[in-house]
């Protein structure tokens, strides 16, 4: 973390953060990456890739990238997602990982809203590309 300060913000681009599942304890992870988030290399950063919890949607959704860790999704959360992603320029990719056990019900959630159409093996509404089963929602940017 002391190094990352160094680093001119807007200058640093990509971040990852790996980590063992319980190296460091869970609770050094939490204020590890509290700290992290607090940062203008982190709020000037363009993608990020890690395998930590991120508990607060609304720190992330100024990565124009994103792979994270995410232990649970509903279409609230989903709908927050995808209008942000409409916003953040350059927008490409964003995947949330983790089990989600109700991956069914959340995608009959998102199309009985209406703005989601079904599309084979995937989900559009004319912006994003949302692919969801039950280790990933991802939404993509369609070219």
């Amino acid at each position: 973390m002391e190094h990352l300060t160094f680093l001119k913000a807007g200058v640093l681009e990509d971040l990852s953060f790996e980590c063992e599942p319980l190296i460091p304890p869970v609770l050094s992870k939490d204020i590890f990456l509290e700290e992290i988030i607090n940062t203008d290399q982190w709020k000037q950063a363009k993608r990020l890739t890690t395998n930590f919890h991120i508990a607060n949607i609304s720190d992330l959704m100024h990565f124009r990238s994103l792979d994270v860790y995410f232990g649970s999704i509903n279409r609230k959360d989903a709908m927050y997602i995808r209008n942000s992603c409409k916003t953040i320029p350059e927008f490409e990719k964003c995947s949330f990982r983790g089990y989600f056990d109700n991956y069914k019900g959340f995608i009959e959630e998102l199309l009985h809203s209406g703005e989601i159409h079904c599309k084979g093996d995937y989900y559009q509404d004319g912006f994003l590309r949302i692919s969801v089963d039950r280790n990933c929602i991802t939404f993509e940017k369609i070219n």
